[in-house]
């Protein structure tokens, strides 16, 4: 009865140990690999108001992101969930998804270049 206890114990602790090894590295991969080699931008807009589930399954949606709840841990874990600021940014699918929260926790958003022609007046401008 102990040898089969025992058994069973290593067994349960191995089958923990794989579990926790594989938990570990696809978290990595959710986090640290892009989802694609694809260089092109792609515009991404956080509304005002908008909460971090619907971002992040917005993220998903777009393909910037893979596992969403990956993602939601992440945020929960670091304490960034509050963070993420509204906002127009220029994302590509081959960020990494922790590059892409960083732009969007930072405020980097997307700007565009404007040109003025010499001479014009205000009311031309606008």
């Amino acid at each position: 009865m102990k040898r089969k206890f025992k058994i069973l114990a290593i067994v349960l602790i191995l089958l923990f140990l794989a579990f926790a090894v594989f938990s570990f590295f696809y978290v990595r991969i959710q986090l640290f690999l892009p989802l694609s080699k694809d260089p092109s931008e792609k515009v991404f807009e956080i509304k005002e108001g908008q909460g971090v589930v619907e971002i992040v399954d917005s993220l998903s949606k777009e393909g910037f992101v893979g596992n969403k709840w990956v993602i939601l841990g992440y945020l929960k874990f670091k304490g960034l969930g509050k963070n993420l600021k509204a906002g127009v940014y220029l994302l590509r699918k081959g960020q990494r998804p922790v590059d892409i929260l960083e732009e969007i926790i930072s405020g980097k958003i997307a700007l565009k270049k404007v040109t003025i022609v010499e001479g014009w007046n205000n009311k031309e401008i606008i």
